[in-house]
C-alpha cells in the first residue's frame, strides 16, 4: 500500500521511495543491478520490474519522472520490460547518468525524452550471454535464443539512433562491447545531453567482473581485510560469519528476503559493531567484518526474529550460490556452512546430491537456472 508522509511529502511502495521535487514530478533510481524478481535481489539498491511497477502505479498527478542510473547492468527482459513500461507513461522522462548505464541499464536509459550525461558517465552496450549447460543441440539452441534477444536490444537502440546510423554499426559497437562517453554516445544515439559536471563513480555491482573493457576509473577499489575474532571464518575477500544459531525452524515456515527493518528500527550506522556482527550472523557471507553496510550481507537464511535456520531460506541461498557475486574461493566455504544446515535438517545440500541417473532433470535444472543478462 502507498502512503505519503505529510512532513516529508514522501511517497513510499514498498522498497521505492518516490521522492517528489514538485508536485507534478517523482524520482526513480537505479543504483544497483536490474534483476528479474524479488526474489533476484541481493542488494537494497536492486531493482526488478515489479518495483518500477509499483512506482509508476503509485504516482498520482505526476507529469515529469527523473529517472537516475548508476548501475552495471543485469537480467535482459528485466532491462526490457523496465524499459517499456517506462516508454509507455505519458510524463515526460530525464535520464541522468550519474556514473554508468551499462547493458540492461543502458537499455534503461533510452526511454530517456533526455539522456543527461556529464562528462566522466559512460554508456556500455554489449551482445547478451547466459550460463548454460547441457549437450551440443541445447547450446546451439541457446545461441539462437542469444541471437533473438540481441536483436530485440538491437531494435530498441535503433529506435533512439541518430539521422544515418545504421544497424550494422549499432551491432558493431555492441559486438565490441563499446563504453560510450556523453560526447561519443552523442554521434549514435539522440537525446544525449553532456551538460553537467565531472562524476566520479565506482561500482560494486555483479556484472562488472563479466565484463572484459571495464575502464579502470570505474571499479571500486579493494578495501583492506579487518582484523576479525577466531570465531569468523576468513575467507578470499570475504568473511564466512558465525552462525548467530545453529537450530531449525519447522521445514514447512514460510520465508521472505529480510530487510534491515525486520533485525532494528535503527539505520545501519547507529548501530554497534557487535550489533552489526549479529545482524550478519543471519547471512552466510559479508565483504568484511563488521559489515560497512548491510547490503554487503549476502545469502540470509535465518529467521530474524527466532535466529533459527528456515530451510526455505537455506534452499534459495543455496540455489543462487554459483550465479553470485562473490570471489571464487569463497563458494567452497559458504558451501560448506549450508551444508551443516542441511545435514541438521537431515538431507543433503544439492550439490552433494546424486543425479547420474536422471542426466535429464540435472540439464534442466542448470539451464533453468541459467539466467539470460546483457553482456558479452
Amino acid at each position: 500500500m502507498a502512503y505519503e508522509n505529510p512532513k516529508t511529502h514522501v511517497k513510499s511502495t514498498g522498497r521505492i521511495e518516490i521522492k517528489s521535487q514538485s508536485p507534478g514530478s517523482a524520482d526513480l533510481y537505479f543504483y544497483g543491478d536490474i534483476c528479474s524478481s524479488t526474489w533476484d535481489l541481493w542488494q537494497q539498491e536492486d531493482m526488478c520490474p515489479q518495483d518500477v511497477a509499483d512506482f509508476l502505479n503509485s504516482l498520482t498527478g505526476v507529469n515529469a519522472i527523473d529517472i537516475y542510473i548508476n548501475s552495471g547492468g543485469g537480467d535482459s527482459f528485466a532491462g526490457l520490460a523496465i524499459y517499456n513500461m517506462l516508454k509507455r507513461n505519458p510524463a515526460s522522462k530525464t535520464v541522468h547518468i550519474d556514473g554508468l548505464a551499462a547493458s540492461a541499464a543502458s537499455i534503461i536509459a533510452m526511454a530517456g525524452d533526455t539522456i543527461i550525461t556529464p562528462p566522466g558517465a559512460q554508456i556500455m552496450i554489449h551482445n547478451p550471454w547466459t550460463f548454460a549447460a547441457g549437450n551440443a543441440n541445447d547450446l546451439r539452441q541457446i545461441a539462437d535464443s542469444l541471437d533473438v534477444i540481441g536483436q530485440g536490444h538491437l531494435d530498441v537502440y535503433m529506435a533512439n539512433v541518430v539521422d544515418g546510423v545504421t544497424a550494422e554499426q549499432i551491432k558493431s559497437l555492441m559486438d565490441a562491447e563499446t563504453w560510450l562517453t556523453g560526447t561519443m554516445a552523442q554521434q549514435y544515439f539522440k537525446n544525449i545531453d553532456v551538460q553537467g559536471e565531472q562524476v566520479a563513480a565506482s561500482l560494486d555491482t555483479a556484472f562488472m567482473s563479466r565484463y572484459q573493457h571495464v575502464p579502470k576509473s570505474l571499479v571500486k577499489p579493494q578495501k583492506p581485510a579487518a582484523k576479525l575474532p577466531k570465531s569468523e571464518t576468513v575467507v578470499h575477500d570475504g568473511i564466512v560469519p558465525s552462525n548467530i544459531s545453529t537450530e531449525t525452524a519447522p521445514e514447512d515456515q514460510a520465508w521472505s528476503k529480510p530487510t534491515l527493518a525486520d533485525f532494528t528500527d535503527k539505520t545501519w550506522d547507529e548501530l554497534t559493531d557487535q550489533e552489526k556482527r549479529d545482524i550478519a550472523g543471519h547471512y552466510a557471507w559479508s565483504s568484511e567484518m563488521p559489515p560497512d553496510a548491510f547490503g554487503s550481507l549476502k545469502f540470509p537464511h535465518h529467521d530474524p526474529k527466532t535466529h533459527k535456520v528456515v530451510f526455505a531460506g537455506l534452499s534459495a541461498a543455496a540455489a543462487r550460490i554459483d550465479a553470485a557475486d562473490i570471489p571464487d574461493a569463497d563458494v567452497p566455504k559458504v558451501k560448506q556452512h549450508f551444508e551443516d544446515h542441511y545435514h541438521a535438517f537431515g538431507k543433503k545440500a544439492p550439490w552433494e546430491q546424486d543425479d547420474s541417473k536422471d542426466e535429464s532433470k540435472q540439464k534442466a535444472i542448470a539451464i533453468a537456472k541459467a539466467t539470460l543478462i546483457l553482456s558479452k
